[in-house]
């Protein structure tokens, strides 16, 4: 039994061909452009999205532990007191209130994965496992991965490196695909950025790629933070060290993006990079250029 906060059918952009994406709650970074905060605390939460909300108190009327209160036409919500039962979602016309998180078996998740092996097998699709990070639920993450292995669907994993090394030996033969984050090599940016040294990430990247595991490297840019040609530079040496059986598969830049902003706000937390916009076109074709360089495909997926 593991915890998820989606699933979503039809991608096309977490590996090859058309695929389903398991999202796995949970995860040990914490980093400031995060897309998906719902998909960092383990335990399930509630989103209440104020702009679409009619302030009708049925939300406050089911509520049995008395977590919400409207006052003049104000919301008040006291997470300490909240369940986490459903009944405020459940009572909600306009779908203002949502549930981030429940539990799922590998059973169920097999059964929806089933549901779309002809388009796998068609286009040369599977089943990706994100999160949040998947690695966190080291168990789950096996069991799942061995059950699709089992029914010969392609597999893959987009992960931030920041597990215990003994997590990734167990899963990698399982695996036909790594989409593998980097997001700056230096450890004390990179901490003050996510709230984790790089030092193990790269650690787990360097013996992975000795492994000769297929991965894709992913890099959020992310302006003040490492878009700049250094960084490019000092990440492609890096990888030129390890990748002796050529595991890469291509690197993937990814621009930075808002879409995440109103869950932020849903979940009454601060958005620490308020300002911040997408880099330009022009600069990511250098940085493009400069990966293409040192002989490895790029490309640019934006969002």
């Amino acid at each position: 039994m593991g915890t998820i906060f989606d699933i979503q059918k039809y991608s096309v952009n977490d590996g090859p061909g058309i695929r389903t994406l398991i999202f796995f709650k949970g995860c040990p970074l914490r980093c400031r452009w995060c897309s998906n905060p719902e998909s960092q605390g383990i335990s399930p939460e509630i989103l209440f999205f104020d702009n679409i909300c009619n302030r009708c108190g049925n939300c406050a009327n089911k509520c049995q532990t008395r977590s919400i209160k409207i006052d003049s036409d104000i919301r008040f919500f006291d997470n300490s007191t909240c369940t986490i039962c459903g009944a405020c979602v459940n009572a909600c016309p306009n779908r203002a209130l949502r549930i981030a998180g429940k539990a799922a078996d590998v059973d169920e998740i097999i059964a929806i994965a089933k549901q779309d092996t002809l388009f796998y097998f068609n286009s040369g699709g599977g089943v990706t496992i994100g999160g949040g990070e998947p690695t966190m639920q080291p168990e789950f993450l096996y069991s799942l991965l061995t059950e699709l292995t089992n029914i010969g669907v392609h597999t893959a994993i987009e992960t931030c490196g920041y597990s215990k090394w003994e997590t990734f030996e167990k899963i990698a033969p399982l695996l036909d695909l790594i989409l593998f984050d980097i997001k700056h090599m230096d450890g004390e940016i990179h901490k003050q950025y996510t709230g984790k040294s790089n030092e193990l990430i790269l650690k787990n990247l360097s013996r992975l790629l000795e492994m000769n595991v297929p991965i894709v490297i992913r890099v959020p840019m992310i302006p003040g933070f490492n878009v700049e040609a250094d960084f490019i530079h000092d990440m492609c040496k890096f990888l030129n060290e390890f990748d002796n059986n050529q595991s890469i598969q291509h690197i993937e830049l990814l621009p930075y993006h808002k879409l995440g902003l109103n869950k932020y706000q849903a979940l009454n937390q601060p958005y620490l990079l308020e300002g911040t916009e997408t880099p330009t076109a022009s600069e990511m074709e250098v940085l493009r250029d400069i990966i293409v360089s040192c002989n490895y495909e790029c490309k640019i997926e934006y969002i």
